[in-house]
């Protein structure tokens, strides 16, 4: 069964993350290990809203404000108990869209948060795209649906239960 680990200061990585780990610090700059995605937003998006939605998201998931260094010759992750979180708003026309989301998508540095950036593209044939990139240390394939499906609830108003497992 798994068991809650009690809370500390830091915690150990998984091997994948201490692999994930190296291989950025081998290349600084590259965004090899960044899992990004857009998702076009049905009618005029409350912006407002979205900020509200994705900073609750953020409380109740540690793994977005998580932050990787070494402590004492030991690779750690360290979760921060609030991050600095801003969605970023841009315009965009159609034909410019992709070179705006190649532009948005950055390389982290793995000791600070967050690890994620997320923006709203309202191009000029009013459509809106909601675009998301994050560093693969933080997230996985299951989190990512996990994160869609909790995003598109409490978007439309719904209450989440209490989580059973942390990660």
């Amino acid at each position: 069964p798994l068991d809650l680990t009690e809370e500390k200061e830091f915690y150990p990585l998984s091997g994948g993350q201490r692999r994930m780990y190296f291989l950025q610090q081998i290349e600084k700059n590259s965004t090899n290990y960044n899992v990004s995605f857009g998702l076009e937003v049905d009618g005029e998006p409350d912006r407002a809203r979205i900020e509200e939605v994705l900073k609750k998201l953020i409380r109740r998931h540690e793994s977005f404000r998580t932050s990787f260094e070494i402590v004492e010759n030991r690779l750690i992750q360290r979760i921060q108990p609030k991050i600095p979180f801003k969605v970023e708003y841009f315009q965009s026309t159609q034909e410019k869209l992709e070179e705006l989301m190649r532009c948005f998508i950055k390389s982290y540095d793995l000791s600070k948060v967050p690890l994620f950036k997320v923006g709203l593209v309202k191009t000029s044939n009013k459509r809106t795209i909601l675009i998301l990139d994050m560093n693969h240390i933080i997230t996985d394939g299951t989190s990512m649906q996990i994160l869609k499906e909790e995003f598109a609830a409490q978007y439309a108003g719904k209450e989440l239960s209490a989580l059973k497992y942390r990660y």
